[in-house]
């Protein structure tokens, strides 16, 4: 029997959730542990900061190692632009999201099926959720308020 549409590709469980070994209790994934790093808004050119910076950043092979040198002092001098974590990001002034739904729109707000998630599954995506609401990205809201639900989905990124 042919399908319209492709099966789902599977991800291994180690490559969703690398920090769970075996024999252990589940780990949540490192979230901040160097507070000290995170002082874009005072002191965004901190050496150990921009030491960060360009540990998350990739500069290809392609380079001489004076070349590659160059490459890291400009990143460096403009280390004011990298945001470290979610919590970094700026708002921008006057910026608001304001979605045009008319009033007689109908919502799904029943239960959401998809398959349950793992208990390492749900704790990582509490701890981030919890960091969205902590940095102001996201507020909890009451049930009563709610307009939409719709699942989430947990997938291998690309790069």
């Amino acid at each position: 029997m042919l399908s319209a549409t492709p099966p789902a590709r599977r991800v291994p469980f180690e490559v969703l959730l690398p920090w769970v070994r075996t024999n252990t209790i589940a780990q949540v994934a490192h979230v901040h542990n160097d507070i000290n790093i995170y002082t874009r808004a005072t002191d965004p050119f901190n050496p150990e900061r921009v030491a960060k910076i360009l540990e998350n950043v990739q500069i290809g092979t392609d380079l001489s190692d004076r070349e590659r040198e160059i490459v890291r002092e400009f990143l460096g001098g403009f280390a004011d632009i990298f945001a470290l974590t979610v919590g970094e990001v700026n708002v921008v002034p006057g910026a608001m999201y304001a979605p045009k739904i008319p009033p007689e729109a109908q919502f799904n707000t029943g239960v959401v099926h998809q398959r349950p998630w793992t208990l390492p599954q749900s704790i990582d995506a509490n701890a981030q959720v919890d960091v969205l609401v902590t940095t102001g990205i996201l507020r909890r809201i009451d049930a009563v308020d709610m307009k939409c639900v719709s699942p989430i989905s947990l997938a291998e990124k690309e790069h």
